[in-house]
């Protein structure tokens, strides 16, 4: 019984961690989408917002963790068994992720490479809401331009923006001289580095919890004839 009892706050504790994992990669969703979102508007190009991603898997999470411990407590067997299935399912689930997320990271990925690409056509060719999203890449990541705060005066022949001062201010000389590409390229990788290692540290939690569920479920006995 002690052995039981035990598994039963070992699988709540880390169900409850995994549930706080999962918030955090909410909470990574929902400030990626909103970076995402400004900067879909600025390529005019259909774009998959990983930050929706992470706010569904965590969404996912938050249910699933939320009946692991509702069965915990409840000592529920046929839900925990269910919860089972779906630790293997999440296991897939957010192994996937966190090798597709380790991969793009990379400077040399496809994903990587369009990106600083989309970064560059949009400066040089621009559409209707560049100038709003690198407003919002200056005042945010502190820089100014693609490769520098020259570059408004060199392509486009006209003087720095005032995002390019601090406080958004008109300014003589840009407060931020440096170009954009790089800190917003080191911010998508970082961005994919902690989600990625996030999900691998849930989907080996996961299987924690379904080998300690499994080792303590109780056996049938066949009764003598």
């Amino acid at each position: 019984m002690r052995v039981k009892k035990g598994a039963r706050y070992a699988i709540l504790v880390i169900n409850v961690i995994i549930a706080l994992l999962g918030l955090l990669l909410f909470s990574f969703g929902i400030i990626w989408i909103d970076f995402e979102v400004k900067y879909e508007a600025a390529t005019q190009k259909p774009y998959i917002y990983i930050g929706a991603i992470l706010i569904a898997i965590g969404l996912l999470l938050s249910v699933t963790t939320a009946l692991a411990c509702y069965a915990v407590l409840t000592r529920n067997q046929w839900i925990l068994n269910m919860i089972l299935f779906m630790s293997l399912l999440l296991f897939v689930i957010y192994v996937d992720y966190g090798t597709v997320a380790f991969l793009l990271k990379s400077p040399t990925s496809h994903y990587m490479q369009d990106f600083r690409h989309e970064l560059q056509e949009m400066f040089i060719d621009p559409k209707e809401n560049w100038e709003t999203f690198y407003d919002y890449l200056h005042q945010k990541f502190h820089c100014c331009g693609y490769n520098g705060s020259d570059d408004f005066q060199r392509i486009h022949n006209r003087t720095h923006p005032k995002s390019c001062c601090r406080g958004n201010t008109t300014c003589e000389k840009p407060t931020y001289t440096k170009g954009c590409v790089d800190p917003v390229e080191e911010y998508t990788r970082q961005n994919f580095k902690l989600s990625g290692s996030i999900s691998f540290t849930i989907s080996v939690l996961n299987i924690l919890s379904f080998a300690i569920n499994y080792a303590v479920k109780p056996k049938k006995v066949s009764l003598p004839e």
